[in-house]
């Protein structure tokens, strides 16, 4: 539901939904990730940015690197470039990461 609610820009049901999640498993990136992406979806960089940066002191190790890879997206769409590559060296090999650097080993199937 809180997917579902962040790609239609619904930043008031996915705090809801997502701040939920986060008070139950603040160590895991889903929360902030999907609150990002309301974010994201309703023209708001900056304050995806600032869910994402709270998350990173947050999350668990293993999954930084993708909470880190949404960090670079939103950092990009917010014009802070240089941040955001910062971002994406510490993402690592995140599959997103990869692919926003050029570096993408995913192959896509042809249908």
């Amino acid at each position: 539901m809180g997917f579902l609610a962040a790609a239609r820009a619904d930043v008031q049901r996915a705090e809801a939904i997502f701040g939920a999640l986060a008070l139950l498993r603040p160590d895991r990136s889903f929360a902030y990730v999907g609150l990002a992406m309301a974010y994201l979806n309703s023209a708001r960089p900056e304050e995806a940015v600032g869910v994402l940066a709270r998350g990173a002191k947050a999350v668990r190790a293993q999954d930084q690197s993708e909470l880190q890879s949404v960090r670079a997206l939103a950092l990009q769409l917010a014009g802070r470039s240089a941040e955001s590559l910062r971002a994406l060296q510490e993402a690592g090999l995140n599959p997103l990461a990869q692919a926003m650097q050029g570096h993408s080993h995913i192959e896509l199937e042809e249908h």
